[in-house]
């Protein structure tokens, strides 16, 4: 036996070896008994086909349904696979070193083992890439059911809420379908704003003794009939309270006559509470600030009025005053005569506030809050609701304007004392119609 017998026997040994151990080649056993020998080597019997049914089987594998460990598995035996290609690869190269007579037969080996490890690389690629494909898809799949999750606790918030105030609206249509006469007299004028100011059962705005009422309204739904209607309850209290009730009156939207015309419709005698000395009337209306020395004038004259407005109260005091209201018409006119200074508006706000405590007054003070723009705006109108403890809103329909509805009341008492007798923290919402001579209030839906 020559040298390339010898070396033809040797290779084909291990290239049977090599064919028979690949795992996953789709050969049936028949195929595997059949030997290589080297008559099939030189004549070309052993090409490319075996190698093609071995990728079109790992290309049809189903590997959808394995789980994630199983594909680690495999790839993990793919790399092995690969490395023990590799270093069969060296051995070969050794062999083709040996002899220069067998060229056919090793460029064959060579072509085959370059087959093998594409198709171990292959393998280990599709392995890798199938991994990433799963993982991909369970943190998309995560993402979703947390997505999934937070709609359905949203809409679990929503329904209780709705459930909620449908149960409030009917327990309140129940409540008012009692009897005809209670219907009528939920529909009373001014018993809705008494009841949500809590001045239904007492007389004048003793309930309200040292809190800071504010009135907001808009261009569409002015809120001068609220201001109306608590200068009339100031100054027409029960006899427990008669001639123990004062105004102190700071007008810079409209002079004395035209409220005397107006509180004369809802039987309120100005001129003659003015005689009496419960009334002290400060007319502002060309009240101007002069616009000098950088806004000091403004900060002295606001000064200046207040220490005016002090003086009246404490001689309302010393005349056995003890349930003084101190009114001011229209705080964006104040902030207009102090030319724009709204810090020195802010800060005479704050002295009439000392006022609640030192002295027990009320506050009463209405503004115009769709006039506020801007950063610096909506910080003086926040300051404003800050210090107040009933913060009153009238506001358009948001359904649009009506015929026989003016605009809805939002009133919300927040920081009223407990020793008064006064729920803290409710809010109230009903609807008005302004006539002639009164207003009239009524819950959404009770208008016939």
């Amino acid at each position: 036996m020559n040298l390339l017998e010898f070396l033809q026997k040797k290779v084909i040994g291990k290239l049977c070896k090599k064919t028979n151990g690949f795992p996953g080649t789709g050969q049936n056993k028949s195929d595997r008994d059949i030997p290589i020998t080297a008559e099939v080597i030189h004549h070309g019997s052993l090409n490319k086909d075996r190698l093609w049914e071995v990728t079109d089987h790992i290309n049809n594998t189903p590997i959808e349904d394995e789980m994630d460990f199983e594909l680690q598995k495999r790839c993990k035996e793919a790399e092995e696979r690969i490395t023990i290609i590799s270093e069969e690869f060296k051995q070969d190269q050794v062999i083709m070193g040996v002899s220069n007579d067998a060229s056919i037969l090793i460029r064959a080996i060579r072509n085959l083992s370059k087959e093998k490890m594409s198709l171990a690389m292959e393998v280990s690629e599709l392995l890798q890439s199938k991994i990433a494909e799963r993982a991909s898809a369970e943190e998309a799949l995560r993402l979703a059911m947390m997505e999934m999750q937070l709609q359905i606790q949203r809409l679990e918030r929503e329904k209780k809420e709705l459930q909620y105030e449908l149960e409030k609206e009917l327990d309140r249509r129940s409540t008012l379908a009692k009897t005809p006469g209670e219907r009528m007299d939920l529909r009373r004028p001014c018993n809705l704003l008494d009841q949500a100011l809590g001045l239904e059962e007492h007389g004048g705005l003793k309930p309200l003794a040292g809190a800071v009422v504010l009135i907001e309204d808009c261009v569409e739904t002015s809120g001068a009939f609220v201001l109306h209607h608590l200068i009339k309850r100031s100054l027409s209290p029960s006899s427990l309270l008669l001639n123990s009730s004062a105004l102190v009156f700071i007008a810079f939207s409209q002079p004395f006559s035209h409220y005397d015309r107006v509180l004369r419709k809802l039987g309120c005698n100005l001129s003659a509470q003015r005689e009496d000395r419960r009334l002290v009337f400060f007319d502002m209306l060309m009240f101007q600030c002069p616009d000098e020395t950088g806004g000091k004038a403004v900060e002295a004259g606001l000064a200046s009025l207040f220490q005016k407005v002090q003086d009246a109260v404490s001689s309302l005091v010393a005349e056995a005053k003890n349930c003084i209201t101190v009114v001011m018409d229209d705080v964006s006119l104040m902030e207009v005569a102090a030319n724009g200074y709204s810090d020195d508006v802010l800060n005479f706000m704050h002295y009439c506030h000392t006022l609640t405590s030192d002295f027990g007054c009320t506050l009463i003070a209405l503004n115009h809050e769709d006039i506020y723009y801007g950063p610096e705006g909506s910080m003086t109108l926040l300051q404003m609701e800050y210090m107040a403890d009933v913060l009153v809103r009238t506001e358009p329909l948001a359904t649009g304007s009506a015929a026989d509805v003016h605009g809805q009341l939002t009133i919300s008492r927040r920081k009223i004392p407990e020793r008064q007798g006064i729920s803290r923290g409710r809010m109230h919402n009903f609807h008005f119609r302004v006539k002639e001579n009164n207003i009239e209030y009524f819950y959404p839906g009770t208008l016939s």
